[in-house]
């Protein structure tokens, strides 16, 4: 889209599959997160909530060398250019909308700011003290939590051009049977509400935006 891609990646599996292609590589590596293992893990499980914490580290190094970031999970399809949509952002962090009215921390836009900085540097202390707790803590539920107080103008991105996975299953259960599965006006496509990966693979085909040639063969690969 005529801006560097950036990848954070947390094993050599990802490095080597990425390392020559024209991507640039930021390993998820904070001295606060040495002792959280790579691996395949599922969702809502305790490595997987550590793991997702890791990206903040990550956002906050892109960040210190661009004056804007767009963050995006790897569950994501883009459908078309968002970056004109960007442009002319008035808010400090633009972020996606879970399907339960709260800020999705899968698809989020950064202005570099001291408030926007800030914010991160917050998010970061606070998932030093939560990494390996037994409390349900993740990236997501910390963003939120510090959205409450914290200065940044955060905005919700519109569902209908950054759909989450609960959207479009709506959109094609009771809500619009049989119609295509976004609005033509979508940027991206999020599979996130859906549970298991054959299903989030089926959706992203579905809509054409699944670009993975092979599967990992091992756990080890994942």
């Amino acid at each position: 889209m005529g801006n560097p891609i950036y990848v954070i990646y947390l094993d050599q599996f990802t490095y080597n599959h990425y390392k020559d292609k024209d991507i640039k590589l930021i390993k998820a590596d904070d001295n606060s997160f040495k002792n959280v293992r790579s691996n395949y893990c599922d969702y809502g499980t305790r490595l997987f909530r550590n793991i997702t914490m890791k990206k903040f580290p990550g956002i906050k190094q892109v960040l210190k060398l661009h004056k804007e970031v767009i963050y995006m999970d790897s569950d994501i399809g883009v459908f078309k250019n968002f970056n004109t949509y960007f442009k002319n952002a008035k808010a400090d962090i633009l972020c996606s909308v879970e399907y339960n009215g709260t800020y999705c921390a899968g698809f989020m836009y950064f202005k570099k700011n001291k408030r926007t900085l800030d914010f991160i540097d917050k998010h970061i202390q606070i998932s030093n003290k939560r990494i390996n707790k037994r409390e349900y803590f993740d990236d997501q539920s910390i963003f939120n939590n510090i959205s409450k107080w914290c200065d940044p103008v955060i905005i919700y991105l519109p569902e209908h051009k950054f759909c989450n996975g609960h959207y479009i299953e709506d959109r094609n259960s009771h809500f619009y049977p049989g119609c295509y599965p976004v609005p033509k006006s979508a940027y991206i496509a999020h599979a996130n509400c859906i549970r298991g990966l054959d299903k989030k693979i089926k959706l992203l085909k579905k809509l054409g935006l699944y670009l993975i040639s092979s599967q990992p063969q091992t756990d080890n690969d994942k």
